[in-house]
């Protein structure tokens, strides 16, 4: 599975300082094994580049060209219907 990790960037990044280069509007691509993996590194991703609700576009998890799940930014993993999913 592909997890694709996104943001915005963040202006309150380090309080003043510059962001990181990965602190911005990009996509970053992942191979990840689970769901619950997936979780993981999106809470990751977004600890390290301090970003809050409003700034995460990422946490789509697709199998092929299929999304098959989102993580919010919680790390909350959903289907596609909106339906949580217990990782």
């Amino acid at each position: 599975m592909i997890l694709i990790l996104s943001s915005d960037l963040n202006p309150g990044y380090g309080a003043g300082t510059e962001p990181s280069p990965e602190n911005h509007q990009q996509q970053k691509r992942v191979n990840v094994k689970s769901l619950k993996a997936a979780s993981i590194i999106c809470r990751d991703y977004i600890e390290r580049n301090q970003l809050d609700n409003s700034h995460w576009r990422g946490g789509q998890v697709y199998n092929g060209d299929n999304m098959v799940a989102e993580v919010s930014y919680n790390g909350t993993v959903w289907t596609r219907d909106g339906f949580e999913i217990d990782v």
